[in-house]
């Protein structure tokens, strides 16, 4: 799917939209569509479809035409839905969304490479949160960090998969040394690959959770007895003070 800001209208290939066995209302012959050029496309009828991204489906009118791509999704798509397009960080915006947009040549395959921002000492049986950067231009905004190779790291390093912002200046990594030797990773390293997420759902529950309900909830819910209960409260308590992770 193309999204064009120059399009009025939002188009469907006529293949894809008998591929996708949606029901075409008939228009009139005469009807046609202008390009920018001037030249007239005529409209083999319109469709009412459902497009999803992320957990939202939006209902909306598209005509059906002879054109290159499978669809456009046309300026009446988004200003009828409040979308805001952000060319910067190539990202479309809802009221609850955040869509990442792909360039035309972008492999949705590629990662970013991400690398030690300075020389880590990693100590024995140990996990900690370490500054990273990324390693070229950025191609994407949202990611979720995994390992770049497996024979990369040094045996026994652990990377936390985790979805981070690219855009930030410092990208955090969880990091854990589960060896009995000290390990350490050099300066501009490259230690992760990031694989871009295409939607970000900005919904959030507006009740307040604390950490002390979040824990009463859990305990309740466990197949425990009293006894055992007890213990695995004490158990959180201790380790909430003092932290058992550390920053570097």
């Amino acid at each position: 799917m193309v999204v064009d800001t120059g399009a009025n209208v939002s188009i469907i290939k006529k293949d894809s939209a008998q591929n996708s066995q949606v029901s075409i209302i008939w228009t009139p012959p005469c009807v046609s569509l202008q390009t920018v050029t001037g030249d007239k496309i005529p409209v083999h009828g319109k469709a009412n479809i459902t497009l999803r991204f992320g957990n939202i489906d939006y209902h909306h009118a598209v005509y059906i035409e002879d054109i290159t791509d499978p669809s456009i999704l046309g300026l009446d798509f988004l200003k009828n839905n409040n979308f805001k397009l952000d060319f910067e960080n190539s990202n479309m915006h809802s009221k609850f969304e955040d869509i990442t947009l792909l360039g035309l040549q972008t492999q949705f395959e590629s990662n970013q490479k991400i690398i030690a921002k300075t020389n880590i000492s990693l100590s024995p049986r140990t996990e900690c949160k370490i500054p990273d950067l990324v390693a070229e231009n950025r191609k994407f905004r949202f990611g979720v960090i995994d390992y770049s190779d497996p024979g990369s790291l040094k045996a026994g390093v652990l990377i936390a998969s985790l979805v981070v912002d690219l855009s930030n200046s410092v990208i955090p990594m969880r990091i854990a040394n589960i060896s009995d030797r000290t390990r350490t990773i050099p300066e501009g390293e490259a230690i992760a690959a990031c694989t871009p997420v295409t939607c970000v759902d900005r919904k959030c529950n507006t009740q307040e959770l604390s950490l002390e309900n979040l824990v009463k909830d859990l305990l309740q819910n466990m197949d425990m007895d009293e006894k055992q209960r007890c213990a695995a409260g004490g158990l959180i308590k201790e380790l909430q003070s003092p932290p058992i992770f550390k920053n570097i």
